[in-house]
Formats: C-alpha cells, sequence, structure tokens
C-alpha cells in the first residue's frame, strides 16, 4: 500500500476545491446583483417603480426554505439532478473565460470551445421537464432547444469570424466597430439562447403555464433559476470578450484595475439587451426558426467569407 502524504497529497487538492468554491460563491452573488441591476434598468425605462436591492438576495433564502415538491409520478431522481447539473454546467462555462488580456480572442483561450459546449447546459432543462411528467413542461423544453439549436451555427460563425479578424489582425481593437452586424446578431442568439424577450415563448406564462419551469418549486426552482442567468451572464462576458477586448482598458486608462473595466463593458451590454428586452414584442417560435435559418444564418456565413476574403488582401 502507497504511504499517503497529507502535505503533498491532500493540501493542493483541498486548496484548488477551495478557490473553486469561494470563485463559485462569487459568482453567484454577482449573479444576484445581474438580476437586481436588470430589473433596475428594465423599471427605470418601464418607468415603474424598482423592487429594490434586498429583495434579490431575500428571494433565495425563502425559496430555500420553501419544500421542494415532486410531481407524483415523476422520475424523482433525474428531476432533482437535472437543476443541480445545470448549476455546474454554467459555473464550470465560467473557469474557460480566458482573464488573461493578451488571450482574450485567442484559439487556446476557451471562446470557441464555450460556444461549442453552450448547448449542453440546455440538456439539463429538456430531461427535467421531461422527468416531471407533464406534457406542457416537455413543450416548453422542445421550444427552448429548437431556439438554441436554430441560433447555435449563428454563434459558432460569429466566433470563428472573430477570431480569424484576432489572428490577422492585432491586439487592442475593439471589434463592435468593423464586425457590428456580428455584435447585433450575437444579443439576439444570446436573447434566444436564454429565452429571454422577444424570444420567451418556452416559458410563456399564459401559453405554457410557466413552460419548462412549471413543475419546479422552492430550492429546486431556485436552482433552475440561477442556472439561467448564471447563462445570461456568462454570454454578457463573452460579448466584452468578443467585440470589447476583454479586460483590456480603453484609450490607455490603466488606473483602474482589469476587473473593474470589464464589469464596467459588461453592464453597458447588459444595457443593451435590456433595451432589447423592453422594446420589442414576444415572438412565435416558428417566425423565430424560419428567421434564423433563412435569414441569420445565410448572413454570417456570407460575412464569415467576406472577412476571410478581405483579411486575405491585406495579408496577402
Amino acid at each position: 500500500m502507497l504511504p499517503f502524504d497529507f502535505k503533498n497529497d491532500f493540501l493542493p487538492v483541498a486548496d484548488v476545491l477551495s478557490h473553486a468554491l469561494l470563485i463559485s460563491v462569487a459568482i453567484v452573488a454577482g449573479s444576484i446583483v445581474f438580476l437586481w441591476f436588470e430589473e433596475a434598468l428594465c423599471a427605470r425605462i418601464q418607468m415603474r417603480p424598482s423592487r429594490g436591492f434586498l429583495p434579490f438576495f431575500v428571494d433565495p433564502v425563502k425559496l430555500f426554505l420553501k419544500k421542494a415538491c415532486v410531481p407524483e409520478g415523476a422520475k424523482k431522481r433525474v428531476f432533482v439532478a437535472a437543476p443541480v447539473f445545470a448549476v455546474s454546467v454554467a459555473l464550470f462555462y465560467f473557469f474557460l473565460l480566458p482573464f488573461d488580456p493578451q488571450m482574450a480572442l485567442q484559439p487556446e483561450s476557451g471562446m470557441l470551445y464555450l460556444t461549442t459546449l453552450s448547448t449542453i447546459g440546455v440538456y439539463a432543462f429538456v430531461v427535467g421537464a421531461w422527468s416531471g411528467g407533464s406534457r406542457f413542461t416537455f413543450f416548453g423544453a422542445m421550444r427552448m432547444l429548437a431556439q438554441i439549436l436554430s441560433c447555435q451555427l449563428v454563434l459558432a460563425f460569429t466566433v470563428v469570424c472573430l477570431l480569424m479578424t484576432a489572428a490577422g489582425g492585432k491586439s487592442g481593437v475593439w471589434y463592435v466597430f468593423p464586425h457590428f452586424p456580428l455584435f447585433v446578431l450575437f444579443l439576439l442568439c444570446a436573447a434566444m439562447v436564454t429565452a429571454q424577450s422577444p424570444f420567451r415563448s418556452p416559458k410563456a406564462m399564459r401559453g405554457l403555464s410557466s413552460g419548462l419551469y412549471a413543475e419546479y418549486g422552492g430550492w429546486l426552482f431556485w436552482l433552475t433559476e440561477t442556472a439561467e442567468t448564471l447563462n445570461r451572464v456568462l454570454l454578457s462576458v463573452m460579448a466584452v470578450y468578443l467585440f470589447f477586448d476583454g479586460t483590456a482598458a480603453p484609450f490607455g486608462l490603466t488606473v483602474l484595475p482589469p476587473f473593474v473595466w470589464l464589469t464596467v463593458k459588461t453592464a453597458a451590454v447588459v444595457f443593451l439587451m435590456t433595451l432589447m428586452r423592453t422594446g420589442f414584442s414576444d415572438c412565435r417560435t416558428d417566425v423565430l426558426m424560419s428567421f434564423s435559418y433563412r435569414v441569420l444564418l445565410p448572413f454570417v456565413v456570407g460575412w464569415t467569407m467576406l472577412t476571410a476574403a478581405v483579411l486575405l488582401l491585406i495579408g496577402g
């Protein structure tokens, strides 16, 4: 039997796990602040009173104190495991973000991996809705899956186009200016992936009885909402890395630390997404998918080919 060295075998693992736990708690706390900021913006735009800051920290405590009821006939283990898996996957995505400014748009930075793996989390919602035993929640999950699949290729081509530009250009450039149409496409696809207005048909309150979350309650419902919020925060941060040069300070203003600039840029992206949420009416799922496959996908493919041709002419 091999001897167990407590200092060399256990302490490094415990140190990594403790750091991962602290970062996860900080990310969840940041998602609560994100919810408050988003709600305050919506209230300001719609000229109505906001809920304030404190309820967003009290609501998780209230939901944890409530009993999470499992529907009769549901597959209990799968029903409980699905929200836990969704939150775990969403937290794992944050560890792939390139916090080094020099790696913001490099192939090894994880941005392309994030795009290709972004559909894994939705399967947790699909399995959770299916395990509840209700046809209405399953219909909502299928709508969610159809929306994500319809915009997945658009997101992938967007990231590939920006990676090509970064490989053929120089760092420190905000790609929102030469690739502004791609930025608009990214905001639309982010709303589709997270089922936000104007693409919230998977969880429509009237048509589908809260959609794919209808059977969840208590701390399970809080986990589903937290996973969705984390995905929205992740997409906002990804937009900053893709189009606004990540944590780099603009105009050489290096007085503030990189994390502050990342927060400010993310707040600006959230502001634009909130304007889109409050300014457009809801869209039907069939119209959305037709628009995605017939308009968005051909446009982003053509833009990628045009970018490749321009880069070859400049480099050649």
